[in-house]
């Protein structure tokens, strides 16, 4: 529901040569957002745990808050630290065309950062008892092939705890901060934004954030979003759901949070559980129900 019909197509070769190198890339349709992705990996002294690669990206976004077309170029050194931990360090050059409001901007970026990844779970398809956190830190100066100079922190976290033999309990959390002179300088794949099936249910995908005068919203610099939800086993592979989501993007410290709740189906299927919500907004003029549909893993 978050992006519409969306087809999804790719291609992947794990032995282009003697050596281990490998080649993947992905083509993603929707009337929402479309993107193509490409990446070729290299191993390095240990072909499980530490690699080196090369990604470009374009990435074509049409919501209803902002138009976005963004073009990305980068290397990444990926090393395990130990069997639950990864970590990534990257260097992206990033070119933005983008209209937020009535305001239309280009952008440019050499952005170098840092992203730590920890996993742990019984089970990776669906999981009775998983975590998962993630850091990443990315900055750029306009001393160094930079529009902009600006630092960003986003944490994420999610857990999974069974209830007795029929019942889970699903939580998440996501922040971010921002520390950018000009906020109008900064593209719309680096502002936070909120809304949409992995952030606050019954609303739509990224249509909550910090507004213009005249109403439009524009993003913010900060973020907070959270999730709690339980899930009951009713027959078979289908359980129900219960649950409530909140939180919202702002700016300083003028922190308005929202909130949404409602009920939920799932089917575990072999490939992971397909998700039908229905929920209910509570802080819109209308506050009719809303469907999000999703498939994924819960981690």
């Amino acid at each position: 529901t978050d992006t519409g019909l969306r087809l999804n197509g790719g291609y992947r070769n794990r032995r282009i040569n003697s050596a281990g190198n490998r080649f993947n890339s992905s083509l993603t349709l929707s009337p929402v957002i479309s993107g193509l992705t490409a990446e070729y990996r290299k191993p390095l002294s240990d072909p499980r745990a530490d690699w080196l690669s090369y990604t470009a990206a374009v990435d074509i976004e049409d919501t209803k808050t902002f138009d976005s077309e963004a073009f990305r170029v980068g290397i990444r050194r990926s090393k395990r630290l130990s069997e639950s931990w990864l970590r990534t360090l990257f260097v992206d050059l990033n070119v933005d065309r983008f209209t937020v409001a009535e305001v239309t901007d280009t952008s440019r970026l050499l952005v170098p950062g840092v992203s730590f990844d920890h996993k742990r779970a019984d089970n990776d398809i669906y999981p009775s008892r998983g975590r998962r956190f993630t850091v990443d830190v990315r900055g750029s100066t306009d001393a160094l092939l930079s529009d902009s100079t600006l630092a960003q922190l986003i944490v994420r976290a999610r857990w999974i705890r069974a209830l007795g033999d029929n019942g889970r309990l699903l939580a998440r959390f996501t922040a971010g901060t921002t520390a950018i002179e000009e906020f109008t300088d900064l593209p719309p794949s680096l502002r936070f934004f909120a809304g949409g099936d992995e952030s606050i249910r019954g609303y739509g995908y990224e249509t909550l954030g910090p507004v213009d005068e005249e109403g439009n919203v524009i993003g913010g610099n900060h973020l907070a979003v959270g999730s709690l939800e339980y899930e009951h086993r009713v027959r078979g592979n289908f359980y129900g759901a219960v649950f409530v989501d909140g939180g919202n993007a702002f700016n300083g410290d003028a922190f308005d949070p929202v909130y949404g709740a409602g009920l939920g189906v799932k089917w575990r299927s072999p490939v992971g559980p397909i998700r039908l919500y229905l929920a209910h907004p509570f802080d819109l003029d209308d506050r009719d129900v809303r469907v999000h549909l999703s498939l994924g893993v819960g981690l």
